[in-house]
This record gives structure tokens, C-alpha cells and sequence, in this order.
């Protein structure tokens, strides 16, 4: 077999020594493309040929040998070695590998290449194969099959095949180009491997050994990864046509990968980086060097493939309202760039659009069986107590803080898929309804007044005339139903104003909506609460302590903080922006015209550690020495306030993966007595 291959193909060049040519020059073009891919090339080729045990060792500084234990060598695998682009496999099969030039990679190191598999002994070589051409024909390496003939290899062969190996190539090399590639090798390369789960290197008398285990959950396969003492464990769920998905796995709990680990694999890994924090496999089309992915029709296949799996996973934690493993953490950093269109679309942006898009199905798919006409966040002004009388009454179906925390990180999931929060005007119409917790109640008026600064549609008007939101002496009412001699209770007015940073914008509300000056008489002569003392001009403001004394013990930290600032002498106009999710809870306009920016941080005890997350780095980086951390121990007897300038550069900040936040374990201030009333 070996010899009628080589007269044929000896033949052929000489007939068409152009055709040789350029198969000579395109076998140097495959093997530049495939650079740094030659160990993971033959892995694949072993994994196809369902060996267990895959073996690479040196022999001597420029020879070496590389085995596995799988099938060996039929007449067609010699065939499609031997021939450029030719390949005994298919797509669509179990195997991974299909176009029949991975193995040209070893173009790259290898002089001369002998192969053993069962009956099967032969070899690659330029030098032997120039021997029976003419001298104008270049000779390629893999190419034309030449009789066995070394005996210094035999003991090799000999203690490999006595360890079950038996396929063995030998690679005489002419640089160290696969000491490097070693060097670089990933253990996660054995992750989606159909049979491959040991891996042995032995170069320089150093040996490694990879070996995956694998034991299954009822999610999917838990495979755990060894290369000697370091250990990692990955949730591999497979899908359809060889799709799959693999989170990272620690405590019986998801958890994320790091960047470099966050990578779209074809069977072996790409050089095609992920936002969300796992990995994918499936049947992507590639280029050449099989690092890049190609965009299309199979490759889009493939996503949804692996889209499905995710949305599979997530109707379960939405039907059964838990998340026992923690995957919707992962799956919220889903995101569609902005700008993608514009730079051009890459493989992220299509699987984050695909993901997307299959969880918005999933969770019409969900609506239609739970009889729930839409979705909706649970918004601030909501309280946990109303959820029950929403859903009740209406085809809403809320998500609320109660499955915030049995399913972490699913509000942002739902934000990443356009779903938003209950707005304002449905809430006052479900008010016409139902009567509300007093907590509700305050804070739609509190919300109303907040988006009435700048005047109140009409609609919004006639909404909160309606809306039952008031408590008087004779129960809750609407200004609609209410008698002029109505008095808003004594509770219910100081609750607003303990809520509120302004008294003056519910008296503005309340009027708009129809209250007359008898009703509003009491609320105006009520005053919000200020702190009892100024703070000395001679303290610098930042790296300070303040211990003040303030009224309204009830109200959020932020406003407290914000209540402190109004007090500094070059304050002109303090603003609390902490729901909108700016990097900062409040602004600051100065007399001098210029802004400051303050994010304010709650601690049990000052001197205990802080983290900031992404957004507030990338803020606090952005504004530099206008920008302030204010660090708040508060309790019943008294508030300290620590305010920290420029914390990225006056902070030790160490990056820690949560989400991505960063942590200050220290930092100082200067205390100045005083108390709380």
C-alpha cells in the first residue's frame, strides 16, 4: 500500500510538476496559518481516533515522539494523510476534526516525520522524496509515503507499544518551536474532548501529566481538570449537534471564569473571547489556523445550538423560582454593544444577540403558561407586601426583591433583555384599585413629586386624583373622593416629609393634583430635618471624620449624607442621584461653579473594608480629585462620616472577580466629637 501510494504520487509530479508546486507551496501556507497549533492538531487527530491517553515526550534536543492508544491507521487514513485537504471524517459526524490538513501543522519543526500505527510503518521526508523528482520540482514533506527504515527508534517504539500506545509519530525537529507551544498549552483543552482525558508531557525529564474526570449531576457532567497540583472543575451541559456550554464550577455553585478562560470553543479553543463569563463549544466554522471564528450559516447554527441550552436552564429557574447553582449571575452579563454596528459585528456580539434573544422567547414561552400577559421589574416605590395584590388583579407578572434573592442577578438579566420596571402611571392605576401599604403609598407620592419638578402631564394628574393614597381620620382616600375638610394624619405627613429631601415639592405635588391651602396647611409649616450643628471651616473636607447630630433617624443614609453637605460653607445646591445608577450617589454644585461627586459606602464600623464596583472605579478615575467615597457607620445614637478624595489615588485598591469591584482594606480620618439626638 505504502510503496503503490508512492509511485503514484511520484508519477504525478513528474506528469504535473506544476500541480507539485503548489502543493509544496501550499503546504508551507497551511503550516504558517496553523502556527502554534501543532500539539493541539494531533491531540484533535487522537481524540478522533477515540484514543484515552495522549503522550508527547522528547527524546533527544531534536527529536521527539508523539502517541496515543486510539484506532489505528486504516487504508483511507493513510490515503487522506498523505493528500492535501482530504480527510476520512465529516462535519456532521462525532468526530472533530474534518478537512484533512490539520496535520500539515508539523510543516512548521519537523524535518523528516515517521509514523507507526498497527501494520502501518512509514515516512514523511524531503529529502527522500527529492530523490525521485526532478530537480525544478520542489518537494513538500507530507506528501509521498517512503518505506521505514530507522532502527534507532526501536526501543522507543518498543517501551511505548508495551504501554498500550499504538500510534506513535516520531518528529525530527529543526527548532523549539513545540517547546513553546507546551509552554502555552491549555489543561482546558480536554473539556469538550469526546475520548482524550490523560495527557502526558515529558520534555527536558520533566513530566506533566493533565487528566480529566468526569462524574455526572442532575445539571450535566461535572469534569474536573488536574495538572499536577492545581485542580479545576467545570459544569459542562451539552446540547444539540455537539453544542455545549461550560461554567466554571467551585462549592457545588457556578461561579465565573476569569477573561483568559472565557472563550468560544470549536471542540478546542479559540482565540474568540466572551463578555459573559464561561465558555461555549459547538460546531463553528473557523479559518484555517482554527483560532478565528467564521460568521456564517454554520457558525449561527451553532450559537442557537448552544442559545438553547441556556434558555432551557433558564425557563427551569423561572418556573421553580430558584437557582440552586447560580447560573443567572453568569448569564446577566449578557449585553449587546452599542457600537457593535458601527466597528462591525464580532462572534461575542452575535452570541450575546442570540442569548438574548432566546431568553426573551423563553420567558414569552413562560407569560403564556402562567396565564401573564407581561413582565415587569419590581420598582423602588413598590413594596415587598404588594407584589401578591398586583399580581392578583392583573396579568403582570413582577419579579420582585423576594426573587432577587432566591435567583441572584436576574433584575439585570431582565434589563439586559429590555424588560423594565413597573412604571409610575400603572402603579397609580392599580392605586385606583386596591389600597396600598402606607409604605407604597408614600413612595409613589414621593415618586410623583420627583418627576414633577419640571411640571405634571395631565395624565399623570388625573391618575393621582384617582389613586387612593392619602391617610386622613376617616381612611385612605383619593383627592377625587375627598371632602375639602380632609386632613392628611399626623403619621402619614411626617412619614412623607422623613422620606422626602424637599417639603416644598410635596406641597407643589399635592396642590397640582388638587389639594387646597386647608389641607396643605399641614404639611408647609413642617420643615425637613437639618443637622443641630455646622461643621467647624477650619477641618479640611476630605480625610475627616464627622459625627453630627441629625433629627430624622429614619431617613436613607444617602440623605443624611446629602443633609451633612448642605452644611459645608462652599456648598450651593446638593442633589441625591443614587437610583440612577451614575458611579455616585450625589453631586455637589460648589460656589465656584464646579461639581463634586460623592458615593456614599455604609459600614457596621469605620475602619472596616469597603468595595467599589466597576462603574464607580471607572467614575472615580474619570473625576479624580473631584470625587469622593463617604464611608457611613450609622446607628440609633449617632452618624460618623468618613470622606475619602480621589480613593483610586489615595486608596490601596486590590481587584477582586465578584462582579468586578474593587476592594480598600484601610484607610484614615481625622474624628470630631459629637451626637445624635
Amino acid at each position: 500500500m505504502i510503496k503503490q501510494l508512492a509511485d503514484s504520487f511520484i508519477q504525478e509530479a513528474i506528469s504535473s510538476p506544476v500541480l507539485m508546486n503548489d502543493l509544496a507551496t501550499m503546504e508551507m501556507y497551511i503550516a504558517e496559518s496553523y502556527t502554534g497549533r501543532s500539539l493541539i492538531e494531533l491531540l484533535q487527530n487522537a481524540d478522533d481516533a477515540e484514543a484515552t491517553r495522549f503522550l508527547v515526550q522528547a527524546i533527544d534536543e531534536s527529536t521527539f515522539i508523539a502517541a496515543n492508544n486510539g484506532r489505528v491507521f486504516s487504508n483511507d487514513d493513510l490515503r487522506s494523510l498523505c493528500r492535501s485537504g482530504a480527510s476520512t471524517k465529516q462535519r456532521k459526524s462525532n468526530t472533530i476534526g474534518f478537512r484533512g490538513i490539520g496535520f500539515k501543522s508539523v510543516v512548521n519543526y519537523a524535518e523528516n516525520v515517521h509514523v507507526l500505527s498497527g501494520e502501518y510503518r512509514f515516512t514523511f521526508s524531503r529529502t527522500k522524496t527529492a530523490k525521485f523528482l526532478p530537480n525544478d520540482i520542489k518537494a513538500p514533506l507530507i506528501r509521498i509515503p517512503h518505506e521505514y527504515s530507522e532502527t534507532k527508534y526501536d526501543k522507543y517504539i518498543e517501551q511505548f507499544s508495551n504501554q498500550g500506545f499504538n500510534t506513535i509519530f516520531i518528529f525530527e525537529a529543526n527548532n523549539n518551536k513545540l517547546e513553546q507551544e507546551l509552554a502555552e498549552f491549555s489543561q482546558n483543552c480536554l473539556l469538550f474532548l469526546n475520548h482524550v482525558s490523560e495527557i502526558t508531557f515529558n520534555f527536558n525529564n520533566k513530566v506533566q501529566i493533565i487528566e480529566s474526570h468526569k462524574r455526572e449531576n442532575q445539571y450535566g457532567t461535572i469534569c474536573s481538570i488536574t495538572k499536577q497540583n492545581d485542580k479545576s472543575e467545570w459544569l459542562v451541559i451539552k446540547g444539540e449537534n455537539k453544542s455545549a456550554i461550560a461554567l466554571k464550577w467551585a462549592n457545588e455553585r457556578i461561579i465565573p471564569c476569569s477573561r483568559d478562560e472565557a472563550v468560544v470553543h470549536s471542540f478546542l479553543p479559540t482565540q474568540e473571547y466572551l463578555s459573559i463569563p464561561m465558555k461555549i463549544n459547538g460546531d463553528f466554522s473557523t479559518d484555517p489556523s482554527r483560532t478565528r471564528i467564521s460568521c456564517d450559516d454554520e457558525t449561527n447554527s451553532a450559537i442557537i445550538f448552544c442559545s438553547n441550552i441556556v434558555s432551557s436552564l433558564y425557563k427551569d429557574i423561572i418556573f421553580t423560582g430558584e437557582d440552586d447553582i447560580g447560573i443567572v449571575s453568569i448569564l446577566s452579563f449578557l449585553d449587546i454593544d452599542p457600537i457593535s454596528k458601527l466597528r462591525g459585528v464580532r462572534v461575542n456580539d452575535l452570541i450575546n444577540e442570540k442569548f438574548l434573544n432566546s431568553l426573551r422567547k423563553s420567558t414569552d414561552f413562560i407569560l403564556d403558561k402562567r396565564e401573564k400577559r407581561y413582565i415587569a421589574i419590581q420598582p423602588k416605590w413598590l413594596s415587598d407586601d404588594d407584589i401578591d395584590l398586583i399580581q392578583e388583579n392583573d396579568d403582570v407578572l413582577i419579579i420582585g426583591n423576594d426573587v432577587e434573592k432566591s435567583i441572584s442577578g436576574i433584575k439585570q438579566l431582565l434589563t439586559r433583555m429590555k424588560i423594565v420596571e413597573l412604571d409610575i402611571n400603572t402603579g397609580l392605576k392599580f392605586a385606583n384599585q386596591i389600597v396600598f401599604s402606607l409604605k407604597t403609598r408614600i413612595n409613589l407620592i414621593n415618586a410623583i413629586s420627583n418627576d414633577g419638578v419640571y411640571g405634571l402631564d395631565k395624565s399623570r394628574i388625573s391618575l393621582a386624583q384617582n389613586a387612593k393614597l392619602f391617610d386622613s381620620d376617616v381612611g385612605v382616600f383619593s383627592i377625587k373622593t375627598s371632602l375639602p375638610s380632609t386632613i392628611l394624619t399626623d403619621r402619614f405627613v411626617e412619614k412623607i416629609l422623613g422620606d422626602t429631601e424637599d417639603s416644598t415639592k410635596i406641597s407643589y405635588t399635592l396642590k397640582k393634583i388638587g389639594f387646597n391651602d386647608k389641607q396643605l396647611a399641614s404639611i408647609i409649616p413642617k420643615q425637613k430635618p437639618l443637622f443641630l450643628e455646622e461643621i467647624s471651616n477650619s477641618l479640611s473636607q476630605e480625610n475627616k471624620v464627622f459625627k453630627k447630630k441629625v433629627i430624622k433617624k429614619w431617613r436613607r443614609v444617602e440623605q443624611n449624607v446629602a443633609a451633612l453637605l448642605e452644611t459645608l460653607k462652599n456648598t450651593v445646591k446638593v442633589e441625591d442621584v443614587s437610583e440612577q445608577n451614575l458611579g455616585y450617589d450625589i453631586k455637589v454644585l460648589n460656589k465656584n461653579g464646579k461639581e463634586s461627586y460623592y458615593e456614599v459606602k455604609s459600614v457596621n464600623s469605620l475602619g472596616d473594608s469597603i468595595s467599589i464596583t466597576n462603574n464607580e472605579y471607572s467614575t472615580a478615575n474619570e473625576y479624580g480629585e473631584r470625587y469622593y467615597l463617604a464611608i457611613v457607620q450609622q446607628d440609633d445614637d449617632e452618624i460618623s462620616v468618613c470622606f475619602v478624595r480621589n480613593p483610586v489615588k489615595n486608596l490601596d485598591l486590590q481587584k477582586r472577580v465578584v462582579r468586578w469591584e474593587w476592594v480598600a482594606n484601610s484607610y484614615k480620618g481625622e474624628v470630631v466629637e459629637g451626637e445624635l439626638e
